[in-house]
């Protein structure tokens, strides 16, 4: 039988297994708010996302062994309703977003209460680029025109801290973009 998994399909060290005893190991080395703990944390973040990475391959290839369990034998009843099939993504994209516009307004005789989100609403998200349209009307006007929410924990309703990644590549110093170097 071939083998599922291909070395040449898998990035970096996948000979080493997802280490679970050494993350609760760093996790139990940790001491919570000690200056000390950074570089913990830090050998922590680097051991989980070398796991995330390993998992996600290893999901892929699983992934392809239902794929073609699927198509021999037909679809897998999970349970409680549920069944996995194989079938195709598909996206859809406007190929004219000012004619989609235009006859949008036109067939709802310009309301554009209808044509905006809410209840009666058609757009499904927020396609705003705001960045785009701070730089077109200024931040006053963006502050004026759109509300600024933080995500709130459901169960606490106090807002949910996220770890961030910070890029010099990306950040803007003095209105312009930085390359990392300076």
């Amino acid at each position: 039988m071939e083998n599922i998994i291909r070395p040449e399909e898998l990035e970096g060290n996948f000979a080493a297994p997802v280490d679970v005893p050494r993350i609760a190991e760093i996790l139990n080395e940790i001491a919570p708010g000690a200056k000390a703990s950074g570089r913990k944390l830090l050998e922590l973040r680097e051991v989980l996302e070398d796991s995330d990475r390993k998992i996600r391959a290893l999901r892929k290839c699983t992934d392809a062994l239902l794929i073609a369990y699927i198509l021999k034998f037909g679809d897998l009843e999970v349970g409680l309703g549920q069944r996995l099939y194989v079938g195709v993504n598909k996206k859809q994209r406007c190929r004219d977003d000012a004619e989609l516009v235009a006859a949008l307004l036109e067939k709802l005789n310009g309301d554009l209460s209808r044509f905006i989100s809410g209840p009666d609403g058609i757009l499904a998200a927020s396609p705003w680029k705001i960045g785009a349209i701070r730089f077109i009307l200024g931040s006053e006007k963006v502050e004026e025109l759109f509300i600024t929410e933080t995500e709130t924990d459901l169960r606490t309703g106090v807002s949910k801290k996220v770890l961030k990644i910070a890029d010099v590549n990306f950040v803007k110093t003095r209105g312009k973009k930085s390359n990392g170097r300076k």
